[in-house]
């Protein structure tokens, strides 16, 4: 009689399964924070000059804040 050391293949099948979903559902995740990276950096990239003064911004920090608005490093 053959031993398996406690293989299981319905728990490697899940396992499989469920590490699938984590990279299926961390790669639909990035696109989400792309789009509203560039939907942030849009809105800011048509504010004039005084506008982004009056809100304590400079056309050097659109791309900061637009990272940091979509999570993005």
């Amino acid at each position: 009689m053959a031993h398996t050391a406690g293989y299981n293949s319905a728990s490697a099948g899940s396992g499989l399964a469920a590490t699938l979903h984590s990279n299926i559902s961390a790669f639909f995740a990035g696109f989400a924070k792309r789009a509203d990276y560039r939907k942030t950096r849009n809105q800011l990239s048509k504010m004039t000059t005084r506008e982004l003064e009056d809100v304590g911004l400079t056309f050097a920090d659109i791309e900061t804040v637009a990272r940091n608005s979509a999570g993005l490093r």
